[in-house]
């Protein structure tokens, strides 16, 4: 009784595998929409110092220790940091490219920052396999 069980199990498995890879090769790219070039004037900005060597960022939202146990502190840490750039108009010369670093709780207090404070971002996502960063727009 139990092989007929396990047996039956295995079937299922199976037949949602062979589902899943149907529906990736019938995925439509025509839906993807092309990310727009981030502004050249745009702040760029690490998330965390420390935690990855960015060439050309010397600016970081958050030092080398974060705790990631308090995010309401991470906010005002964030709100803080972005205060600070009120005289770059920041809304005005294309926003931040905010490269990520990890450490979610730290990423969604600073999108958090940004987005009461009005500023626009553009996230920066590192692809290992062409050693190069990608953008993705924040709404």
């Amino acid at each position: 009784m139990m092989d007929m069980i396990l047996e039956e199990v295995r079937a299922q498995i199976a037949q949602a595998q062979d589902s899943e890879t149907q529906q990736a090769h019938n995925f439509d790219w025509s839906e993807i929409q092309t990310i727009p070039a981030p502004a050249n004037n745009a702040q760029k900005i690490g998330l965390c110092r420390g935690r990855h060597e960015i060439p050309g960022v010397r600016r970081y939202v958050f030092g080398a220790e974060v705790n990631p146990l308090d995010p309401a502190t991470l906010e005002r840490e964030a709100a803080q940091y972005f205060r600070s750039f009120s005289g770059m108009r920041l809304q005005e010369t294309g926003g931040i490219l905010l490269y990520v670093t990890g450490l979610t709780v730290a990423l969604i207090a600073a999108l958090n920052a940004c987005r009461n404070l009005s500023i626009p971002v553009t996230l920066m996502h590192f692809d290992r396999e062409s050693g190069s960063y990608y953008p993705q727009q924040v709404a």
